[in-house]
């Protein structure tokens, strides 16, 4: 897979500021940095910057974080322990009120 499909796989919103996309629910993905596997995918209905933020705090802290207030925490914890850094790549996705579809 080349980069430009990598891209194409997972569009970043160019449609929104990264300040007004942060504010919005959405999907965000994390991998270290240089790798091309994603280590973590989920998604959220708060803003992305709050839940990105509650990653962030168990990720950098001294002691392994407990699953609160992120459940990814402990996991990239330590993969950062073992010397990796992370790049997020977030996208908004529309609110939808009515549940799972299937």
């Amino acid at each position: 897979m080349t980069e430009a499909d990598r891209r194409t796989t997972f569009p970043r919103s160019r449609s929104l500021p990264r300040s007004a996309l942060l504010r919005l629910p959405g999907l965000y993905r994390v991998r270290r940095t240089g790798r091309e596997e994603l280590d973590y995918i989920s998604q959220t209905g708060m803003s992305l910057r709050k839940r990105l933020g509650m990653l962030r705090r168990g990720v950098l802290g001294e002691q392994m974080p407990y699953r609160d207030p992120h459940t990814a925490g402990p996991v990239l914890w330590a993969l950062r322990e073992l010397g990796g850094e992370f790049e997020v790549l977030r996208s908004s996705a529309p609110a939808y009120e009515g549940g799972v579809s299937s």
